[in-house]
């Protein structure tokens, strides 16, 4: 079950700009609660890796390891991406409307 909290994490990254582009008045609050997810989305499974290390499962870590620094670099590249597509959306709707 713990380990479903870092994904779930990652997922509300990558939602909340999605959301904040309908919901344009406070995207800057979206926007830098997507950035805190990613951040403890990411925190939450090197956490994951410490506990690994400390029960001394290299087999484990072997398997995970490859594949986590993969896609935990995806997850943030990602959430970058849509932050800064939503920033530029509402910056542009911002100069069109003055």
């Amino acid at each position: 079950m713990m380990i479903l909290v870092p994904f779930l994490s990652l997922a509300i990254a990558w939602l909340l700009p999605i959301v904040a582009m309908f919901f344009q008045k406070n995207f800057f609050y979206y926007s830098f609660f997507s950035m805190l997810a990613c951040a403890l989305g990411i925190w939450l499974e090197y956490g994951y890796i410490g506990i690994l290390v400390q029960k001394e499962d290299w087999s484990a870590m072997m398997d995970i390891i490859p594949t986590m620094y993969t896609l935990l670099g995806l997850a943030l590249l990602g959430t970058v991406v849509l932050n800064s597509i939503l920033w530029w959306r509402v910056k542009s709707k911002e100069s069109q409307t003055v």
